[in-house]
């Protein structure tokens, strides 16, 4: 339900582009991968972690740097690449630029269903 609700958020909300959508919590690699813009105008391609915990305490997020990521998680990116259609030439042209230079990093989003929480996402 967290990855989700994470996924919801990144696309509806904040208008990321979706590259990979969550395929279940029991499974193995990365839980979705977008692609957004950061506050400079630069296109990043976006690997995210998601966290829940009903008791609103969350692990410190991950800092790995690309392409230090896990062979799992490197290979999900480039298969994302590769199998990349958005019906828009110039939009995937640019991510696929964003990635050839490398502009690909890990976030982590904490969603809290503890009863202070309520749902609360954090780390977009």
């Amino acid at each position: 339900m967290g990855e989700s609700q994470a996924y919801g958020e990144a696309i509806f909300v904040r208008r990321e582009i979706g590259l990979q959508r969550p395929e279940g919590a029991n499974v193995q690699g990365v839980d979705f991968i977008t692609a957004a813009w950061n506050a400079q105008g630069q296109l990043w391609i976006l690997v995210t972690d998601v966290k829940t915990s009903t008791v609103g305490k969350f692990p410190k997020p991950a800092t790995i740097p690309w392409p230090d990521f896990p062979d799992l998680w490197r290979k999900e990116v480039k298969a994302a690449i590769n199998r990349l259609s958005l019906d828009n030439k110039a939009r995937e042209q640019e991510v696929t630029s964003a990635f050839a230079a490398g502009r690909v990093r890990l976030r982590q989003i904490n969603v809290d269903y503890s009863p202070a929480g309520q749902g609360r996402k954090t780390g977009f």
